[in-house]
């Protein structure tokens, strides 16, 4: 199952003499009409990285430069690496670089469900999901957007996993002949990555067979 990573941020700066770490901030799109040099002046007295934010603090030219010197130095190094940024987004299933590094086309994601066993989930966990090999739909990952219908299968004692999934291309199949002739709906599988069966269409509640794993 693939949880859920979160992104970055953008922080705000603020001035002021409390105890209060400073952040240094870029500037943002110009606007229309250009600043007086007076909002220039109290802008800079609000900027960590500017010598004026330290001089109206008491300190000396020279000190204020060289602190304001040391602020950018600091602000510099906490930014995230590039590598570090891709690194997270590869680890964000909500990001297409998460798709990209498994070699799956990124599309939508949803939130499904699937209620297994507390064995089997603790397997899935650790190592992922391992297709079935049958079923109504044929082979791969059952799952469900309908919580009631996961927890049913998990059973008192079982568990629900929630996973992002990028379900990509999707049949809608009816498996009501399949049900009642008792055997799998497979045709799907051979243009489709994922097949969905509505409720009343073979199913009591509604359900997801997913051809690859690792999506």
């Amino acid at each position: 199952a693939m949880g859920k990573s979160g992104g970055g941020g953008s922080g705000r700066a603020g001035g002021g003499s409390g105890g209060g770490r400073a952040v240094c901030s870029n500037a943002g799109k110009a606007s229309s009409s250009k600043p007086s040099s007076a909002q220039v002046h109290r802008a800079n007295q609000l900027n960590p990285c500017h010598a004026l934010f330290h001089q109206s603090r008491g300190l000396s030219a020279s000190a204020a430069k060289e602190a304001a010197q040391a602020a950018a130095q600091s602000a510099k190094k906490a930014q995230p690496a590039s590598q570090d940024t891709n690194r997270a987004n590869q680890l964000n299933p909500f990001h297409e670089a998460f798709w990209k590094s498994r070699q799956i086309q990124p599309g939508k994601v949803e939130m499904v469900y699937h209620g297994t066993s507390k064995e089997n989930a603790d397997a899935i966990l650790k190592k992922g999901f391992n297709p079935s090999k049958d079923g109504l739909l044929g082979g791969g990952v059952y799952v469900t957007t309908d919580l009631g219908k996961a927890s049913a299968f998990a059973g008192r004692d079982g568990r629900i996993l929630r996973a992002a999934a990028n379900l990509g291309s999707v049949e809608t199949v009816d498996a009501r002949p399949a049900r009642r002739g008792g055997y799998s709906e497979v045709a799907w599988q051979r243009s489709h990555d994922a097949a969905y069966v509505p409720q009343g269409e073979g199913v009591a509640r509604p359900e997801h067979c997913v051809k690859d794993p690792v999506r």
